[in-house]
């Protein structure tokens, strides 16, 4: 009926495209329909840009909070070191103010105590510049407590031996953590600090305390333990019969020390 010329008349609009749709051959309307998949096409594909940019949006978000979890992580862990840092100093201040002297051994100016010991604990956990942070805040802490000794000097020598001490066991034991490197650079950071206080002491330590209190004031201090002593002949009692053995005694006790208690005390340095 669609074939006959009138039958346009009676016919919607709607049929009409039906109509021209029926008298057009196969591979035309293939090509009708290619070209409207094509028409569409553009339409999926300005699609896929707003999906990307919605992944990205979300990609960025998961990274900001990677990022502040990264920060987070961070400033916990900064305060938990500030926090060890100050107990350790603390501690370390309590030790150095319970020194006491041994008049039958050393000169009675010669306090032993095993200060260090806090910091070289703050060393092998924290790492060696935190271990020489807490010497200097320990000696600073001392000298508000206790006020300073030799006018400073003697916290001066107390900072660079402490430092020694510290900063070369804490790098050996640092590379490899066992009881063997623990060890070697305890004994090491011993050797380090002894020859530290022996450059210290006669270089530094006893030329300005000569110059302040008078070569008299000190050869009256040690000529109980050494009757032939002189200030011609003082470096080579003081330097062998004092300042070595002394310092030696004192690295001595506070390896064994911290060796003895460091495994024990490792969850809490590293709390």
């Amino acid at each position: 009926v669609l074939s006959y010329p009138w039958a346009g008349f009676f016919l919607s609009e709607a049929d009409m495209k039906i109509k021209n749709t029926a008298d057009v051959p196969a591979t035309e309307q293939d090509r009708i329909l290619t070209g409207k998949e094509k028409e569409s096409e553009p339409a999926e594909q300005s699609t896929e840009p707003a999906g990307q940019m919605t992944e990205s949006a979300e990609q960025s978000t998961v990274s900001a909070d990677q990022t502040a979890g990264s920060k987070k992580t961070f400033a916990q862990r900064a305060a938990h070191a500030a926090a060890k840092t100050a107990v350790l100093s603390a501690l370390g201040c309590v030790l150095y103010i319970l020194r006491f002297p041994i008049p039958f051994l050393f000169p009675s100016f010669l306090d032993f105590q095993i200060s260090d010991l806090p910091a070289i604990l703050g060393g092998f956990s924290m790492g060696p510049v935190a271990g020489c942070v807490i010497i200097l805040i320990k000696c600073g802490l001392k000298a508000l407590v206790n006020g300073s000794s030799f006018g400073g000097i003697g916290d001066l020598a107390d900072i660079i031996i402490g430092c020694s001490f510290v900063l070369v066991s804490s790098i050996i034991y640092r590379k490899h953590k066992t009881k063997k490197r623990a060890l070697v650079g305890l004994a090491l950071g011993s050797v380090t600090a002894i020859a530290a206080a022996v450059v210290i002491n006669r270089f530094l330590l006893v030329p300005l305390m000569g110059e302040l209190y008078g070569w008299e004031a000190i050869i009256g201090m040690t000529s109980t333990l050494f009757p032939n002593v002189t200030q011609s002949n003082f470096y080579s009692y003081y330097i062998p019969l004092a300042v070595i053995p002394f310092n030696a005694l004192r690295c001595l006790v506070t390896g064994a020390v911290t060796f003895l208690i460091y495994k024990r005390l490792s969850a809490i340095l590293h709390w």
